[in-house]
């Protein structure tokens, strides 16, 4: 591992596993850090350089240049990433992010088409309030709930949050790890965060969205319904949709083996397309 150290990298903490001109660059959704990513990090680092970072406001991120001024919408987030890009000069990127990371992913793949040659969206949606036909999972009611949850009393809602989103029988210790995530978080930065992603409509770039994209959609996933997987993939235009036997919102921590093979066969499958061109 090394710690990278232009000044987005520093402020994002980003590291760096590997030394191949390809890149496979890791986005994190909202209240975890990048080490849920070390799996897959052992797994690509021969054959990829593996970046990994948190964005700002998180993990190893430089807390002090979080400004709820600064970061407004999912566009900031990828902002960051596109400075990242550039002062790496990376030009073969693939981009595997989860729920709001991978939204965020999907701005990066419109902005700089160029650089990102394949994505994959692990859990995401570009919508989470229900829109007339559309089903986000969420109505405004329930959303306002939860925000002011969150400031009435912000660690007994993480601990509830998380137990909600994690919810999955065999696997009861994933719902502690994502609370342990959340609580490191400052509560502030956490409120802003999660209402701006809650407000957020990124439908309409799906159609611009270009790379060969894969969307991982667990078949139980209580923030991100099998509905929002089945839209985003019927929107993309290079999109297909892996519906996996899973229940809640984090799959790539519940069984990271088996989201690297996912990811795997998707790059490799990718590549014989490529080639056969």
């Amino acid at each position: 591992m090394i710690a990278l150290s232009t000044p987005t990298a520093r402020k994002l903490g980003a590291n760096i596993y590997g030394d191949s001109p390809e890149t496979l660059l890791f986005l994190n959704g909202f209240g975890t850090e990048q080490r849920v990513w070390q799996h897959q990090v052992e797994r690509f680092a021969d054959a990829f350089s593996v970046i990994t970072f948190d964005h700002v406001g998180s993990g190893h991120s430089d807390v002090d240049a979080y400004s709820a001024a600064r970061y407004t919408s999912l566009y900031d987030y990828a902002d960051d990433v596109l400075a990242l890009i550039d002062e790496l000069a990376l030009e073969d990127v693939s981009l595997v992010g989860h729920s709001a990371g991978a939204m965020v992913a999907a701005i990066v793949a419109v902005a700089a088409p160029a650089q990102v040659r394949r994505l994959v969206m692990i859990g995401a949606s570009p919508r989470y309030l229900n829109d007339g036909a559309y089903v986000g999972g969420f109505d405004a009611a329930a959303i306002q709930s939860m925000l002011g949850a969150m400031q009435s009393d912000y660690h007994t809602w993480a601990t509830g949050f998380s137990k909600l989103v994690a919810a999955n029988p065999d696997h009861p210790e994933l719902a502690d790890t994502f609370s342990n995530y959340l609580r490191s978080m400052r509560p502030d930065i956490a409120h802003a965060t999660l209402k701006t992603i809650f407000n957020s409509d990124m439908r309409g770039i799906l159609a611009q969205i270009l790379p060969p994209t894969l969307v991982v959609q667990a078949d139980e996933d209580v923030a991100v319904p099998r509905e929002v997987g089945e839209y985003l993939a019927s929107h993309i235009p290079r999109a297909e949709l892996c519906e996996i036997g899973f229940t809640g919102h984090l799959p790539h921590m519940l069984d990271p083996e088996a989201i690297g093979n996912l990811i795997e066969d998707f790059l490799i499958r990718e590549d014989t397309r490529r080639n056969a061109i």
